[in-house]
């Protein structure tokens, strides 16, 4: 392990990420460069609790020192880079040094600790010809295009963002994710922001009755990817006068946002030495890459409920090889997902009903199924 301690020079953290103070400068990828500029932004104005009303453009929020200290830790698994900006604002980047998908994002974390009014926000400007379009997911599930309106305000042009963000050109996409819903805006070509935290003292008459001061230091959770598109879609090419597109995310971003919601909790414990491997017993071998399980439900001593979800994914995108590999076997059959002889059926959400006949399993939507278990697994 590695310790490195440095005061405002350019650090390279793994050997696709150069990092300067408290700014990206550029990500790579499978051959694909990205030119990332990174600024923390600060709006100020007459927002209230309720109503974000910015006045006119952002001011860029410096650190304490024009040269921040970066604590900077490699080891055999993880490159990790921490920028402590200011007392507002601490960045970390991380890097896996894994083969495959693991490690093909950048992990920011961020701690901040508001204690001035405004908006705060993390701004990614990128040579990407993203144009007027900005995509974002819809409750995590679908996703919307939007279009930068000049005509109205800024706070007219920023969107919700439960989990997942991204601009492209015909060859490269840049995807920010998520572990906390945000606000989320392109003002400009190839411009990517996210706001991290707001305070106000201004009352705006929608029923609180005061500002918001209570601030507490808040952490956010982001993951970086960028990907090489294959190409324009049929669609893209094909797309109406309304130049609005259907698009989905690619199924390397759905494994890293999964993860990223569901991370692992790694405990060491001199205990485990001597527990007893007969105690565990495995209930699936694993599941398809595009199917996410949603619930598995106990419904009476041999019989669950399993709730999954086939994502929708774009076929647009250059695989990683690792991830072919990993989902050439993948199965369809539910009853494959599982050790041992088991007994699956399809089943609607409300076990009121009968299932349909001939229900057909498609992207973006859910299905349950009743699992009967052989006894001597109980």
């Amino acid at each position: 392990l590695v310790i490195e301690c440095t005061s405002g020079r350019i650090v390279r953290i793994s050997r696709d990420i150069v990092l300067h103070p408290g700014r990206l400068l550029r990500i790579s990828r499978d051959g694909l460069t990205v030119e990332v500029i990174q600024e923390v932004i600060l709006y100020t104005g007459k927002s209230g609790t309720y109503i974000f009303l910015p006045a006119g453009d952002p001011k860029q929020l410096h650190g304490s020192s024009a040269r921040p200290k970066i604590v900077v830790v490699k080891g055999p698994v993880r490159h990790k880079a921490v920028v402590y900006l200011s007392s507002t604002l601490t960045l970390t980047y991380s890097v896996n040094l894994l083969k495959g998908e693991a490690g093909q994002y950048i992990e920011l974390e961020m701690l901040t600790d508001l204690k001035v009014s405004g908006d705060l926000a993390i701004r990614f400007i990128t040579n990407i010809e993203s144009g007027d379009s900005l995509f974002t997911d819809l409750n995590g599930h679908t996703i919307q295009q939007h279009k930068f309106k000049e005509k109205l305000k800024t706070q007219g042009n920023f969107f919700p963002m439960p989990s997942t963000a991204f601009i492209q050109d015909s060859r490269t996409r840049f995807t920010v994710l998520a572990r906390e819903p945000h606000a989320v805006a392109s003002l400009s070509p190839g411009w990517l922001e996210v706001v991290l935290d707001r305070r106000t003292t201004v009352n705006d008459d929608r029923g609180l009755g005061e500002g918001i001061t209570d601030n507490l230091p808040t952490p956010s959770h982001l993951r970086l990817l960028v990907e090489r598109l294959a190409g324009p879609t049929q669609k893209q090419q094909q797309k109406g006068r309304s130049g609005y597109v259907v698009e989905y995310p690619t199924l390397g971003s759905h494994m890293a946002h999964q993860a990223l919601l569901n991370p692992h909790f790694v405990v060491y414990s001199p205990a485990i030495k001597n527990a007893s491997a007969s105690r565990f017993q495995q209930l699936m071998k694993g599941m398809p890459c595009d199917e996410e399980l949603v619930n598995l439900r106990y419904v009476n001593p041999i019989t669950s409920l399993l709730i999954s979800r086939k994502l929708g994914h774009t076929c647009n995108t250059h695989t990683h090889p690792s991830l072919t590999e990993l989902c050439a076997g993948d199965e369809n059959d539910p009853a494959r997902w599982f050790v041992g002889d088991v007994e699956v059926r399809d089943h609607p959400m409300s076990p009121l009903h009968e299932p349909a006949a001939g229900n057909q399993h498609r992207p973006n939507e859910f299905s349950s199924y009743h699992v009967t278990f052989p006894s001597e697994l109980n």
